[in-house]
């Protein structure tokens, strides 16, 4: 009988051996490794509205999901949603804060099993009174503009270039330039056949050339 009781023990104590083994085997059937984590460690710059992608190595089961939690600080509510089994994006449920570090924490079944960070890049913001005087300098450049082309409506036509010649308004002289791409001691027939060319294209685009006149210069 002590015998028989000594191997009762015995077994008992192999059996429990066994239990915990075999306990520690399937907690570690699985082992999660992530390949790349975007925005990735160090970056800067990154856009407000950006998603975090986590890749694994391996497919992750379905089990096994659950059982991660993506970290960010400063805290931001996001979703996690499996892409796929080796795709997991955590989605911000808003902007995240210009030109904040945030740090990225990936635990495993509460194990931290990777860290890293990034920058977001700096975005101006407005107040009320800025804006209105954005707002009215844009109307007041509009009406410049606007006035612009109704005293020269030939502007949105210049310049005029061809081989030979270039055409441009001298508003300092409120008159056209006509530089003709040749030299001073360049034959007068060619001289001649460049300037009447530019004077044509000035007209095509309807500009009254005698209205403004012109002079003309040489390249070196």
């Amino acid at each position: 009988m002590p015998h028989l009781k000594k191997r009762h023990i015995i077994m008992g104590v192999a059996l429990i051996a066994l239990a915990v083994i075999a306990a520690l085997l399937s907690r570690r059937a699985f082992e999660p490794e992530i390949v790349s984590v975007v925005p990735n460690n160090g970056a800067v710059d990154v856009l407000l509205g950006s998603q975090i992608d986590i890749v694994f190595r391996n497919s992750v089961p379905e089990e096994e999901q659950e059982k991660f939690f993506v970290r960010l600080v400063p805290g931001v509510p996001s979703t996690p949603v499996w892409v796929s089994n080796k795709f997991l994006k955590i989605v911000p449920s808003s902007q995240l804060t210009s030109e904040t570090t945030y740090r990225i924490t990936v635990l495993y079944d509460g194990e931290e099993i990777h860290t890293s960070s990034f920058s977001t890049r700096y975005i101006k913001t407005y107040t009320t009174e800025e804006i209105d005087v954005i707002q009215n300098m844009a109307l007041e450049t509009a009406a410049a503009f606007y006035q612009l082309d109704d005293t020269y409506p030939f502007l949105k036509n210049t310049p005029l270039e061809a081989d030979n010649y270039r055409v441009v308004f001298d508003f300092d002289r409120d008159e056209f330039r006509v530089r003709l791409k040749m030299p001073v001691t360049a034959p007068e027939e060619t001289q001649q056949e460049a300037l009447d060319a530019a004077l044509q294209s000035m007209r095509d685009v309807g500009i009254v050339v005698e209205d403004y006149g012109y002079y003309v210069l040489y390249s070196e």
